[in-house]
């Protein structure tokens, strides 16, 4: 096989007037030469929402494809599954699944109008303890804005009121520990704390102040529960959890 492959190479530098070249036991062509590949139509990726529907299509096709299977949490609200390679020779893998998490567009790290933000707090939050702190303090916030006016028929002067006013004297917390719905809901929802900010016009904001710690804890999280989904197979060394 070799020497016709070897021939049909001297044929081919002949036609197209192609020099071969022996230097210091080594040859050498004047015009490079590609090697073919052979063409592979890859899988295409299937988008699911939950990860429960991505451990159960996992499991029907699993013999299907070239395992072990990498279950890879990218993040608090995506997860990929990829295969190992194809062949030693091959460095292909494929991109099979993926899951993101469908959740609530929420606004942090901004602020809110006053009754804007009572509605996200009830909406888009874990009710804990600083929930119901934050929904009686802001009970007791009103937004005024006002005008005074007094006339004597000579003259009038006005006075405007603008800005947030507590009804009663209440001590305001600067920080609040609460658990916005941010990962799958699948999964225990990481409670970090936020700067907890009141504007003019009855303005609130919420602001992050861990980090991004919440992000490891959620991503642990998401591994676990994977893990769970997926026991069997990772026993059996078909499936790998990674984070």
């Amino acid at each position: 096989m070799l020497k016709e492959f070897v021939e049909k190479l001297e044929q081919m530098a002949q036609k197209e007037n192609t020099q071969l070249f022996d230097i210091h036991d080594k040859k050498y062509c004047s015009s490079p030469l590609y090697e073919i590949k052979k063409q592979y139509n890859s899988p295409r990726e299937v988008v699911l929402n939950t990860l429960e529907s991505l451990s159960d299509i996992i499991k029907i096709e699993l013999e299907k494809a070239h395992q072990p299977l990498f279950v890879n949490v990218q993040n608090p609200i995506k997860v990929d599954v990829f295969s190992t390679y194809h062949h030693k020779e091959d460095c292909r893998r494929d991109l099979l699944y993926s899951a993101q998490a469908e959740l609530p567009r929420i606004t942090l790290n901004d602020y809110l109008g006053h009754e804007s933000f009572m509605i996200a707090l009830r909406s888009k939050f874990v009710e804990n303890d600083d929930v119901s702190y934050l929904l009686n303090l802001l009970s007791k916030i009103s937004d005024e804005n006002s005008v005074e006016s007094d006339d004597n028929g000579i003259s009038q002067t006005v006075k405007a009121k603008k800005g947030v006013v507590l009804v009663e004297n209440v001590t305001v917390r600067s920080k609040v520990k609460l658990a916005p719905f941010r990962t799958f809901l699948e999964v225990e929802q990481p409670e970090s704390e936020f700067l907890l900010r009141l504007q003019e016009g009855g303005q609130i904001g919420l602001f992050e102040a861990d980090g991004g710690a919440w992000r490891l804890d959620a991503k642990e999280q998401i591994k676990n529960k994977l893990t769970d989904l997926l026991h069997n197979e990772i026993i059996t060394g078909k499936v790998v959890v990674i984070a």
